[in-house]
């Protein structure tokens, strides 16, 4: 008798877990219909990841050329006044790219308030032609920790190549957005 109470018991608690309604008490969406699908609702962020509030934007300021100095100018957009926040950059390959010799590798830089931006110029001398990246990292103090963003800014140096090759195929979406159709090999 208590064995079947305690299984009674369990199956409620186990139908609670699987009904079909948010915290909120909506309905989830209706069940596919046989052979259609049904995606999930769509977030512009990602639940997993937290992102630093800060939008890092470049510009090259002129025409990279081997053995000649060139400028990028970086500017840090922050959501919500961050202050201050850390700069740093990278380059991954030093026979390819250098830093001019007085240039620092990390700086800390303030948030203009009427802005909400920073900006910093930083010069490297491309060593070689074709793409070279210059990497930069925001690291932004927040409640939770430092969260960092990241970006590589690339630089077409002389005659390089600047056209990106196409994998797959160009397609047009049925909403009129365009979409690149990736090959699939099976195993």
């Amino acid at each position: 008798m208590n064995n079947t109470i305690s299984l009674l018991i369990g199956a409620a608690l186990l139908a609670a877990c699987n009904a079909e309604t948010d915290p909120g008490g909506a309905a989830a969406p209706p069940a596919a219909v046989a052979g259609q699908k049904v995606l999930p609702a769509s977030d512009a962020r990602s639940p997993g990841k937290p992102s630093a509030p800060v939008t890092i934007r470049y510009r090259v300021l002129g025409t990279p050329y081997v053995g000649q100095p060139v400028a990028i100018e970086i500017e840090l957009l922050a959501d919500g006044g961050v202050q201050p926040l850390r700069l740093s950059y990278a380059i991954n390959d030093p026979d390819s790219l250098l830093f001019a010799a007085d240039e620092p590798r990390e700086i800390e830089l303030g948030i203009d308030a009427e802005t909400g931006s920073a900006r910093r110029q930083v010069t490297v001398v491309p060593q070689r032609e074709g793409r070279l990246y210059l990497n930069v990292t925001a690291e932004v103090p927040t409640e939770a920790g430092a969260l960092l963003k990241s970006m590589s800014i690339p630089l077409a140096v002389g005659r390089a190549d600047v056209e990106t090759e196409v994998n797959g195929e160009v397609q047009q979406g049925p909403d009129g957005e365009t979409v690149i159709s990736m090959p699939a090999g099976e195993s």
